[in-house]
């Protein structure tokens, strides 16, 4: 297949809806060519900012949840009317307020980060369309289009973090009031399945909603989030093929840099994967781009 007929699928003109993962992931090579002469000079900035707001997460966010985590499960075996249950209790409440905290702290780096990510977006979107593209014309674009993208990623945050919230809230309630009767298996199954599954879709109408921010003009916000959700119906199963896809590509990058670390020290480790980084994080743009693309192809009902 030529590139004539590779670029349109994503485009969203001219061919029928392609069903298959591997051809996504074969237009988002092409996609990526057009487009690298613009991404090169982003790239850096870009990963900088990615990285810290990842980094910022990992070390504030990610511990309080897994810590509220082994609260619940503490609280599971002992007497509601106990003074250790009492204090698991009392910590969980802390761990929510220091979680609301850092949900709010997150929140600062996010200029920084608006303004790099509308930059790859807009350039990716124009290099799918074929459109002539200068620097000046993606600075224009920007200028257009970031508050939009800064108003979308606001509400994703927020939306994430109630989800997280009311899904804790859930599993607590259940446990509290079920857990004695059905083993931990079970009761784990019961409500950490169906979190984890809502939690993928929702995951989906986020980052197309980010994408729907950039490329539509006129919507952001819960405006770009339901037009998002309005583009992925009947794409799911393509959706998870994908990103299927994607988690191979990470894992093997990862145990990549396991292995690297096992025979160098880390700086030349930290050294080596920066670019691969780099690559696999612009990389996951051009999927999220090419799959909304397609989803706007099928909703439009091109022939």
């Amino acid at each position: 297949m030529g590139e004539e007929e590779c670029l349109p699928l994503i485009a969203g003109g001219g061919l029928s809806p392609t069903s298959n993962a591997w051809e996504i992931l074969c237009r988002v090579a092409k996609l990526l060519g057009r487009a690298w002469k613009l991404l090169f000079p982003l790239l850096f900035i870009y990963l900088i900012t990615s990285t810290l707001l990842l980094f910022g997460n990992y070390i504030t966010i990610m511990p309080l949840i897994v810590d509220m985590v082994k609260k619940l499960f503490a609280m599971k075996t002992e007497d509601p009317s106990s003074s250790e249950f009492l204090a698991l209790l009392r910590g969980i409440i802390e761990d929510i307020r220091e979680l609301a905290a850092a949900e709010v702290g997150m929140m600062l780096p996010f200029p920084a980060l608006v303004v790099p990510l509308d930059r790859v977006i807009n350039a990716l979107a124009m290099a799918a369309k074929k459109e002539k593209m200068t620097f000046k014309d993606l600075l224009y674009k920007i200028t257009r289009t970031w508050k939009g993208l800064f108003s979308t990623l606001l509400y994703s945050n927020f939306l994430s973090f109630g989800y997280i919230f009311f899904w804790l809230l859930l599993r607590f309630a259940f446990l509290f009031h079920f857990g004695h009767y059905l083993p931990p298996f079970a009761s784990s199954a019961i409500t950490i399945v169906p979190g984890l599954a809502l939690l993928l879709y929702l995951q989906m109408v986020w980052t197309q909603g980010v994408v729907v921010s950039v490329t539509e003009e006129g919507r952001y916000g819960l405006t770009a989030l339901g037009r998002a959700a309005e583009l992925i119906q009947g794409r799911i199963r393509l959706w998870l093929g994908v990103n299927c896809l994607k988690f191979l590509i990470f894992a093997g990058w990862y145990l990549i840099m396991i292995l690297l670390r096992k025979v160098t020290n880390p700086l030349i480790t930290l050294a080596v994967s920066f670019y691969p980084m780099l690559l696999v994080s612009v990389f996951c743009l051009a999927v999220d781009v090419a799959f909304y693309n397609e989803c706007r192809k099928a909703a439009e009902g091109n022939p």
